[in-house]
């Protein structure tokens, strides 16, 4: 792998967004991670609040348009509003079906990695719509 993650280059970038829900939705509100990837973004619904450290389960959801990186305010369809947590670059150190990581580099915080663990390693993952049921734990460290 990298041997110093942080002094590598990314034009790659990540959006925590806060995703508040109507209130005749099936689903809570909740908060979203979107990786950029290859001209899309990855998309995470996280179980719980962001925070560092995190230790949080999070399933995979469709890919987004990279214009949701910086997009906050009232989603289309009826699907609630979205407000900008936390965004900035970030770096591929893995991704394939069982593990991801990421180096992230928040615009006004330390960076930190995030490690993805699949739970369910018997499913495959593929990007329907509604969001998979396939667990991923989340791991955070500095």
């Amino acid at each position: 792998m990298f041997s110093d993650p942080l002094s590598l280059k990314s034009s790659n970038r990540f959006a925590f967004v806060r995703h508040e829900m109507p209130p005749f939705s099936e689903r809570e509100s909740h908060f979203d991670l979107f990786l950029e990837r290859d001209g899309i973004l990855q998309s995470w619904i996280l179980e719980s609040k962001m925070s560092v450290p995190m230790n949080t389960i999070a399933y995979r959801n469709q890919d987004h348009r990279l214009a949701y990186l910086d997009f906050e305010g009232e989603v289309s369809g009826n699907r609630g509003s979205v407000i900008q947590v936390l965004k900035g670059e970030l770096l591929w150190i893995c991704n394939d079906p069982e593990m991801v990581k990421v180096m992230l580099r928040p615009e006004d915080a330390p960076s930190f990695r995030l490690e993805f663990r699949r739970l369910a390693s018997n499913i495959v993952d593929v990007d329907l719509a509604p969001p998979q049921k396939v667990p991923w734990e989340i791991r955070s460290n500095r």
